[in-house]
């Protein structure tokens, strides 16, 4: 299935919800049907185990990340653990993400504690983009019975090679980002 068609149909839910740690984030939701719960991805508390079918996380596993690589990657685990946790027995968890190649992902990992105690310095939030095999790893983890498909979403027209961290600074053709984007399906 698309990825349109997959994640804005929103007929069939008897509930949405909508998770973010930021409550300035959650202010901008115009849907008032949409339940909005202020929480880190890690914990989700608020959820029951075993409630909810399909748990989205689009552009936001860049955002999990920690004080190292080693906390960063421990992060991103947590966060599928949890979310699958909360998944009904035939669950699904969506992903939709910028992944970096794995030249990319190297030096992006040499420099991840200089990048951090610079964009802490400038009280600006750190983002890790992540390759595809630790994403897939990291789901695989919590079942390794679970299919996991991959799509690739082709990236258009001109966009920010600094992805946010330094908004409008500079715009590059989307076929010279070092990232490209992925969708991830995994069922239970």
């Amino acid at each position: 299935m698309p990825l349109r068609s997959h994640c804005s149909d929103t007929s069939s839910a008897s509930l949405l919800i909508a998770i973010d740690s930021s409550e300035e984030m959650l202010k901008n939701l115009t849907d008032k049907s949409i339940t909005s719960i202020v929480s880190d991805a890690r914990d989700m508390k608020e959820i029951q185990n075993n409630s909810i079918d399909v748990i989205l996380i689009i552009f936001a596993i860049h955002h999990i990340n920690g004080k190292n690589y080693s906390s960063a990657i421990s992060s991103l685990k947590k966060v599928i653990e949890v979310s699958n946790k909360k998944l009904t027995t035939n669950g699904e968890i969506v992903i939709v993400e910028l992944t970096l190649n794995d030249v990319f992902f190297f030096i992006q990992r040499l420099l991840y504690k200089f990048t951090y105690n610079i964009l802490k310095f400038l009280k600006t939030d750190m983002v890790f983009f992540y390759k595809d095999k630790t994403i897939i790893s990291s789901l695989l983890e919590i079942s390794n019975n679970s299919k996991i498909e991959i799509e690739n979403i082709k990236m258009k027209g001109w966009l920010d090679p600094f992805l946010g961290t330094f908004p409008g600074i500079i715009k590059i053709p989307a076929f010279l980002m070092p990232t490209s984007m992925k969708l991830f399906r995994s069922k239970k």
